[in-house]
């Protein structure tokens, strides 16, 4: 661990300040993998984030497990470090929007997904991310939200372009992660748009079929089938 490190860890604004005049070098990492500018998105002190990207710190180093500095500030929830990382101003110095760690192929928006940060996948889906990339598990951003509940989220990526209908490894699309989980809202969302009740995932189950003990989607679902 380097001075640089420790300043950053710690929060010592001062002394991260002195290094950077001092020229250390910004872009060291630990043993994990982890730079000064990942142990501040971690942390989510974006003036101490905004030190290190005017000094012109790699935005775009990975650790040990694939994570950027945005991935560990969308999985901490910390929407003005992922503003500010989405935002540099410099395109060299702007985040890999799209980058996936190696936990689960998973990506910033996702993260923000997840966990139901709205303010987050706003930042994300404005600056320009692909809202269809595929985790390892072939579950979209919009997948996550409908399984997860979280309707804003869902209406939000619906609005961004999410496709409706790609399926994950086991075939199952928005539509039945929502229906599954008895999200209601989701499931009348999701098909007003235009989602599909034809498909069926891998053991040919429909969304349908997948409502079942939820009458009140099933109910919807029904109808919407019957014209």
């Amino acid at each position: 661990c380097t001075a640089l490190m420790h300043a950053a860890a710690c929060g010592h604004r001062n002394m991260l300040q002195r290094l950077i005049h001092a020229e250390a070098d910004l872009d060291r990492t630990d043993e994990g993998g982890w730079t000064a500018l990942m142990f501040q998105s971690h942390r989510g002190d974006v003036k101490m984030v905004d030190l290190l990207v005017a000094a012109r710190a790699d935005v775009n180093i990975r650790d040990s497990r694939g994570r950027t500095a945005l991935i560990l500030a969308a999985r901490a929830g910390h929407k003005q470090v992922v503003k500010r990382l989405t935002d540099c101003g410099l395109e060299q110095l702007t985040a890999d929007l799209d980058a996936q760690d190696q936990i689960g192929g998973c990506s910033a928006l996702m993260y923000g997904v997840v966990n139901i940060h709205r303010g987050i996948v706003e930042a994300i889906i404005n600056a320009g991310a692909d809202v269809n990339l595929q985790n390892r598990c072939g579950a979209t951003a919009l997948m996550l939200g409908a399984r997860a509940g979280s309707l804003k989220l869902v209406e939000k990526l619906i609005k961004a372009g999410a496709s409706l209908d790609m399926q994950d490894t086991r075939g199952f699309t928005a539509l039945m992660c929502g229906a599954y989980n008895g999200h209601a809202e989701i499931v009348e969302v999701l098909t007003n748009a235009g989602a599909s009740l034809d498909l069926v995932d891998r053991r040919g189950t429909s969304a349908l079929v997948h409502a079942f003990g939820h009458r009140n989607i099933v109910h919807f679902l029904e109808q919407v089938k019957a014209g």
